[in-house]
């Protein structure tokens, strides 16, 4: 039980640092959406956010794959053996 605790608390630990960063870098990148400040097109526009969300359905992929395997079941016939 020990194991689990320390795995949920680094879990915990890096992922508030790691998502604050993460949000912190999407604001940076928003604000280049000033266009008193910056010059783009929309092509260039639409390929920033096409990474974002590409980046975003990776996590999500991996994050709800990892929740599948952890509820998988082991197949059982009920005889008790």
């Amino acid at each position: 039980m020990v194991k689990v605790n320390v795995k949920r608390d680094r879990f915990l630990r890096l992922a508030e640092k790691r998502v604050d960063r993460a949000v912190d870098a999407i604001r940076l990148v928003g604000n280049l959406s000033d266009p008193g400040n910056y010059e783009y097109s929309a092509d260039e526009a639409k390929r920033v956010i096409g990474a974002l969300e590409s980046e975003l359905g990776e996590v999500k992929f991996r994050f709800r794959s990892a929740a599948a395997r952890a509820n998988r079941r082991q197949f059982s016939l009920g005889g008790g053996e």
